[in-house]
């Protein structure tokens, strides 16, 4: 019962994420988001480190470790977040879930080639529904709209429908791409020491080191500074509902099997449609066919976990 609940509390912790993001990124940058986040989440992980005491067997990791997970962080928590923010202040949270649902494919194609995974034929038909889910949601034609007006482009000014359509799912399509391929690296960087926290706050480091010499830049400076109050709020809130979300998913699995964890993490994608609904129903689509497409690749990613 234990497990069930911290996995539903991390469940909600991704979900507001998504909210918060989506907010954030209809006057804010997705440049600014990523250093916006990435900057304040690394205190934020290691005091969760500092806490669960993970903090101090960091030294464990031998230096091919270290780069690894470093590495990942760039390609994770840099590129692949920033393609996320792009396509979230494009096409909004709910149009570019069931595309960014797609890493679960890069994952497993990956898993197939490098650790010799195998597809079981329930886990064919979740791939199935993953693709169909990520081609309806495609076809959807109306756009985010506030007030009867378009969604500025993550405050980047009007752009043409179709243009912005288009840019949305690409960068939703990198996103799915740079997060999905992401898992093996981390595979390799932990091996077996269970020291994901502290894995994970090398990972942010990486990404922060990376991001550090440009923020003296007078572009990002500008980027910044430009933010207003209501894109640095919930800004602010996306970095600690994340950070809120890993740290209850890792106390879950230190209580309760993989089997139980993984397959109620989904459950973020029904919290996020009524959250949705409560917070952004003015700025996301709600139209049939998202919405269908969206509980489609719910569906096909609990198959496939289950499988």
């Amino acid at each position: 019962m234990l497990g069930a609940i911290l996995t539903l509390a991390a469940s909600f912790g991704y979900a507001l994420n998504s909210i918060a993001v989506r907010r954030a990124m209809v006057r804010g940058s997705a440049l600014g988001g990523v250093f916006v986040t990435v900057v304040a989440g690394v205190p934020l992980f290691a005091l969760a480190a500092l806490v669960t005491g993970q903090l101090f067997a960091i030294g464990s990791f031998g230096v091919l470790a270290v780069l690894t997970l470093m590495t990942t962080g760039v390609l994770h928590y840099v590129i692949g977040r920033y393609c996320n923010y792009q396509a979230v202040g494009l096409i909004g949270a709910n149009r570019a879930a069931p595309v960014t649902e797609m890493q679960t494919l890069v994952s497993l194609s990956l898993a197939i080639a490098f650790l010799g995974e195998r597809v079981t034929p329930p886990g064919m038909v979740g791939i199935a529904l993953i693709v169909a889910a990520a081609f309806l949601v495609a076809g959807a034609s109306r756009r985010p709209r506030v007030a009867g007006k378009p969604v500025p482009a993550g405050g980047s000014g009007d752009v043409p429908a179709r243009s912005q359509a288009a840019r949305g799912y690409l960068f939703a399509g990198l996103n799915a791409l740079f997060w999905g391929g992401t898992p093996v690296l981390i595979r390799a960087g932990l091996g077996d020491s269970g020291l994901g926290i502290a894995g994970g706050l090398i990972a942010y480091a990486g990404a922060m080191i990376v991001l550090l010499p440009f923020l003296g830049s007078a572009g990002v400076r500008k980027t910044i500074g430009g933010l207003d109050g209501g894109s640095r709020t919930w800004l602010a809130v996306a970095t600690v509902a994340i950070t809120q979300g890993v740290m209850f998913r890792y106390m879950a699995l230190a209580v309760a099997p993989v089997m139980l964890v993984v397959p109620l993490m989904r459950a973020g994608g029904i919290i996020r449609i009524p959250l949705t609904f409560l917070v952004n129903r003015r700025i996301e689509s709600f139209d049939r066919l998202t919405v269908a497409s969206m509980l489609i690749s719910l569906a096909g990613g609990v198959i496939l976990v289950l499988a």
